[in-house]
């Protein structure tokens, strides 16, 4: 803007914002973490292993910091066996992961299938003694997050709800020049897991349905309108659009589209495209894995979600840049969600260097 001496792009503004949790799933979370610094190794203890046994402790880190989702589906493969597999298998695993981790993989990656087969493979290193115990030892963990997940009591999805409400235009008060092109804009939520994104489509749903209350059936005919409107462009999967996309009446008669793009739901790019540029939706949230953070334009929103810290600023910034770019009409808004410190407090020096760069850009 000042090379050109006007407004070529919108201005930025990006938040921090800390995920306060209760005190039970604090406990859970030191739990986790006990597991982490002591648990592995108990069960991991060849010496050749050592730089794996570092690599599980980051991924179940990120995992953890990532959903609840995340974690609770890492945690059911510790222990799992796969068979026929070779030390030449695991590296190569291990290589691809640890590129992930530092942000040198390139393309679009949904890392969740790598970290589970990734489990799988260590776990057949493991004395077959040992498993039951390590099963053993994690069962209680994998219970608690069951329990969290059935009471739909995720920090995260209520800090999403929040900044959804703020697109309604509510609980602005004294901030709202601060939020104004927030109000009516339309949000991406960018995930690096798929497990991670399912659980916010699901949840995010029942929550913002609980918030808005009793509905009058007159506006369930909007709904119905739009959904047809949409299944236009599903000639051969009609009935899959409920999987991937739903729209939510509020009590006062406005709607809000919820969408969710991964790795399966990439081909119906174009629904998701006509829901962010759709007037009738008073705001929309598109939940993405990072399938949709390189070479897409979707400007159309201007609110980006970083549900989890990026150890990658080069990720974040290709992120941001799917909404600030060249023909943005609103001033772009980023929100990068941070868990509490107990689990980063364990991240290698290496990798909270990451995260510190990405926090020092935030704050920018």
């Amino acid at each position: 803007n000042k090379i050109e001496e006007k407004q070529i792009f919108k201005q930025a503004h990006q938040y921090p914002v800390l995920i306060h949790v209760p005190e039970d799933i604090r406990k859970l979370q030191l739990k986790i973490l006990d597991f982490i610094t002591l648990g592995l190794d108990r069960y991991y203890v060849d010496p050749k292993f050592r730089g794996i046994r570092e690599l599980l402790r980051k991924l179940i880190i990120k995992s953890a910091m990532s959903s609840e989702q995340a974690l609770l589906n890492t945690f059911m493969r510790i222990g799992a066996r796969r068979e026929g597999v070779t030390e030449e298998d695991l590296k190569r695993l291990e290589r691809r992961l640890e590129n992930y981790l530092t942000g040198e993989e390139e393309g679009e990656l949904e890392v969740d299938k790598e970290v589970e087969e990734f489990f799988e493979i260590i776990s057949s290193f493991i004395e077959p003694q040992r498993i039951d115990k390590l099963k053993s030892e994690i069962e209680d963990i994998v219970q608690q997050v069951r329990r969290i997940m059935e009471e739909g009591r995720s920090p995260k999805v209520n800090a999403l709800a929040d900044i959804v409400e703020l697109a309604l235009g509510k609980a602005l008060g004294e901030h709202k020049h601060v939020f104004k092109d927030v109000v009516s804009g339309k949000i991406l939520v960018f995930t690096e897991f798929k497990d991670t994104a399912e659980q916010i489509f699901a949840q995010l749903k029942k929550t913002l349905e609980q918030r808005i209350g009793r509905v009058p059936l007159s506006f369930i005919g909007k709904v119905r309108s739009l959904e047809q409107k949409y299944a236009q462009f599903l000639v051969k999967q009609r009935g899959e659009l409920s999987r991937y996309l739903n729209i939510i009446p509020t009590s006062d008669g406005r709607l809000i589209g919820i969408g969710l793009l991964t790795s399966e739901s990439k081909r119906l790019l174009p629904v998701f495209q006509c829901m962010l540029n759709d007037k009738k939706l008073d705001t929309a949230v598109l939940i993405s894995t990072d399938v949709a953070a390189e070479g897409l334009n979707m400007q159309a929103a201007n609110v980006v979600i970083n549900y989890e810290v990026i150890w990658s600023p080069l990720k974040r910034d290709q992120r941001i840049g799917r909404v600030w770019r060249l023909g943005q009409e609103r001033e772009v808004y980023v929100f990068d969600f941070h868990r509490c410190k107990i689990f980063r407090q364990e991240v290698p020096l290496q990798d909270r260097l990451w995260d510190i760069a990405c926090l020092f850009h935030s704050l920018r």
